[in-house]
């Protein structure tokens, strides 16, 4: 009787698991779908990370820089204190341009909003191509997100598209492009005043992942009210937000803002710019504007001032004032999305010859982020540089896979006679 009842038993869960697994086979069949994939992918995703960090919480605290011989790095900034939050001088190697006499402009309207940009919700980390999307669509560009991705970030999980990148798509399409850092209020709504809407960089607090970075699409001002207009592929339509919030949020990133638009108006945007169409001008201001922020700020906001500064020295070519820059940013303490976001501070190191800071600095970004294609790039570069050739060609491979746009890491493999 026990062996009769235990058989109907059994059948029954064969056919429950039969039953478990064809549900299981309809819906990975279901998550093919592209539009189904589209909208659980995120999802999916953020849980997977959730569970791995969950079983091996990855660090996210920065590596300090490592113990310089003595003499290696240019006083004041190695006497200091930097772990009491104290403000640290550091020197630029002379590079810095003066300022060029400011031209006089004509007033601004109080007020502007421009027409005709249309709001784009962004796919899944997907910021940087929806905003350029609705900045190119704007001009009568006829893409979508989908197809700046394509170009962006074949690789879905790639957590930054740079500003550059940005440049590079814009142009390769028959538009003109400038990137600058150092925008300022007035600089905005002059170009706003001209009907060129804005991209620009900035942080962005989420409810689940913290401190991140994020692009909006700055369209509107209105200088009595102390607010701009924004769009926002990830908080909404039309987004009001106030000067000082505006100055805030954009900081952490050097106030990098981007324009795209018709060639045949390129010479106007550039008389718009003034002094900083020259780059290196932009730069050099930036650096100045570091520099005195740096004795307004604590904390982290002054962390991310200094790190601000070693961008800009680098780009006026101060190697050594950038290193030293960078070094006290991360004795501060940056968040570590940053090596995400701003991979400038790996060819700092690595023009300083300091390549096992650059490996130290990947292995933590890769830690966080195994889909850095910078982080592998540089690794690579590095252990190229210690002659560890097996393991750059390893680095070098795992960049170019992540990203089949990006050159620099084929490149690379040629050079070492590895096929791309």
């Amino acid at each position: 009787m026990n062996s009769a009842s235990a058989r109907p038993r059994s059948m029954r869960l064969v056919l429950s698991g039969l039953w478990l697994l064809m549900g299981l086979l309809l819906l990975l069949a279901a998550y093919q779908i592209p539009f189904v994939n589209e909208h659980l992918y995120w999802r999916v995703e953020t849980l997977r990370v959730r569970v791995q960090n969950f079983f091996s919480p990855p660090q996210q605290t920065v590596p300090l820089p490592a113990a310089r011989p003595a003499g290696s790095a240019p006083a004041p900034a190695e006497a200091a204190a930097p772990a009491t939050g104290a403000v640290v001088e550091v020197e630029p190697g002379g590079k810095l341009q003066p300022f060029p006499t400011p031209v006089v402009a004509a007033p601004l309207p109080p007020r502007v909003m421009i027409s005709g940009t249309t709001h784009i919700w962004q796919h899944w980390n997907n910021c940087g191509p929806a905003t350029l999307a609705m900045s190119l669509n704007f001009w009568g560009w006829n893409g979508t997100q989908a197809n700046t991705a394509a170009a962006l970030k074949p690789n879905r999980l790639d957590r930054n598209v740079s500003v550059s990148e940005m440049a590079a798509f814009a142009e390769s399409i028959g538009f003109a492009a400038e990137q600058r850092p150092n925008g300022t209020l007035d600089g905005v709504r002059r170009l706003l005043a001209a009907g060129f809407p804005v991209i620009f960089e900035r942080d962005l607090e989420l409810r689940q992942e913290g401190w991140a970075g994020h692009y909006a699409l700055l369209i509107g001002y209105d200088t009595a009210a102390q607010r701009f207009i924004t769009q926002d592929t990830y908080q909404g339509p039309e987004v009001p937000i106030t000067d000082a919030q505006l100055l805030n949020i954009w900081r952490p990133f050097n106030y990098a803002y981007l324009l795209v638009v018709p060639a045949a108006r390129h010479a106007e945007l550039l008389a718009l710019l003034g002094a900083e169409a020259d780059i290196e001008i932009a730069y050099s201001r930036a650096a100045q504007r570091a520099l005195k922020e740096i004795r307004q700020t604590d904390g982290t906001a002054q962390a991310l001032t200094y790190y601000n500064l070693g961008i800009n020295l680098n780009a006026v070519g101060d190697i050594r004032g950038a290193r030293n820059s960078f070094d006290q940013a991360r004795t501060l303490g940056i968040p570590f999305r940053m090596l995400w976001y701003q991979p400038e501070i790996y060819a700092v190191y690595f023009a300083a010859q300091e390549f096992n800071e650059v490996i130290q600095l990947a292995d933590f970004a890769l830690g966080t982020n195994r889909s850095s294609e910078e982080a592998f790039f540089w690794r690579g570069r590095a252990n190229e540089a210690l002659a560890n050739q097996k393991a750059a060609i390893s680095d070098y491979a795992a960049a170019a896979e992540l990203n089949a746009n990006y050159e620099a890491p084929r490149a690379a493999l040629t050079r070492l006679g590895a096929n791309p």
